[in-house]
């Protein structure tokens, strides 16, 4: 779903029920094979939406995904992947010559409106609990990019498309320490100063990475994290550049990159 279909009137909702309880979503959240680290990502960007809602495109834009076409197959396989783990009754389509009884995939996961904006997602609210549960257990992924992710050599299929993956630590992730991070910086980019609220409006709002100062080789098990002396708040894009080479490039040295370009 995305802008507004032939057929789809303002103001339209889709709230078929589906069987699904809280603790079946949890189960479902925790469950890699069918919830995927991408599905994470953008789950929790919808969550932290005004109302748990946005479209496609505004999701894209603000998980940097170069088209919402992406986002729409996602979600698509994610609903197929829930239907095929529990048995339910998948909502059908309302609109479109012969596709009345197809399943609409994406209504798994979301309940729908249609506005002037576009199709919105909306998350269900059993959904919405269940992601809050486990964001209380710490098992999101804070705030990873999904285009440009860096990790291990040996790590394969992690997302379609992605050339690399950013390693998030433990660290990184503690939502406490994030918190103490972003409490003390705000939530702008402390290198090119990029606010995602101002870019995107409340849809943006709080919506930053950390990144560790100390290099993942130096830090051990037993580390405990200083969130005022080790994190620092950055956006997708200088993350990225930051982890292009390992060690990591240091936030002066992107800095520095950054005031040559502009020299040039």
């Amino acid at each position: 779903m995305n802008e507004v279909g032939e057929g789809n009137m303002l103001g339209e909702e889709w709230k078929d029920p589906i069987e699904i309880t809280q603790q079946q979503w949890v189960n479902l959240l925790e469950d890699r094979a069918i919830v995927r680290e991408s599905d994470l990502h953008l789950l929790e960007a919808l969550y932290k939406c005004n109302n748990y809602r946005a479209t496609a495109k505004q999701l894209a834009r603000l998980l940097n995904v170069p088209h919402h076409i992406t986002l729409n197959l996602q979600v698509g396989q994610l609903g197929k992947r829930i239907a095929k783990e529990l048995p339910i009754s998948v909502p059908k389509h309302k609109h479109g010559k012969g596709r009345d009884k197809e399943p609409s995939w994406w209504n798994v996961p979301f309940w729908g409106e249609t506005q002037k904006e576009g199709e919105y997602w909306i998350l269900r609210p059993e959904l919405q609990a269940a992601i809050q549960e486990v964001i209380d257990k710490e098992v999101f992924l804070l705030d990873v990019p999904l285009a440009e992710e860096i990790g291990s050599s040996d790590q394969k299929n992690l997302y379609e498309g992605a050339k690399k993956q950013i390693y998030v630590n433990s660290y990184e992730r503690d939502r406490n320490a994030r918190n103490q991070c972003i409490n003390e910086y705000g939530v702008q980019c402390c290198i090119c100063e990029f606010d995602f609220e101002k870019t995107y409006g409340p849809i943006g709002r709080d919506f930053i990475h950390v990144h560790h100062l100390i290099p993942l080789s130096k830090i051990r098990e037993t580390y405990q994290v200083k969130p005022l002396e080790d994190l620092r708040p950055v956006c997708p894009n200088c993350h990225a550049i930051i982890h292009k080479k390992n060690p990591p490039y240091s936030i002066d040295e992107v800095r520095a990159m950054m005031r040559n370009a502009r020299m040039e």
